[in-house]
């Protein structure tokens, strides 16, 4: 059997260097199925309709937001 590979555009990579910062992101996000999957603990996979408002909780939590396409 072949592994499966999945490559998708539904999905958008956030990161921290942090992994307190990864930690207040997600104390705000909890419950709100922004997240499809936790990476690791600097990183996640949020629906790509979740941008905006996850820049805005960000900001609110004085994290710096760097949008890289």
């Amino acid at each position: 059997s072949l592994p499966l590979v999945t490559i998708t555009d539904e999905c958008v990579l956030v990161q921290t260097q942090d992994p307190m910062h990864m930690d207040l992101l997600l104390g705000q996000i909890t419950g709100k199925r922004f997240v499809t999957q936790k990476i690791g603990p600097t990183s996640i996979l949020i629906e790509q309709d979740k941008i905006g408002e996850t820049i805005q909780l960000a900001e609110k939590l004085n994290l710096i937001v760097r949008l890289v396409r």
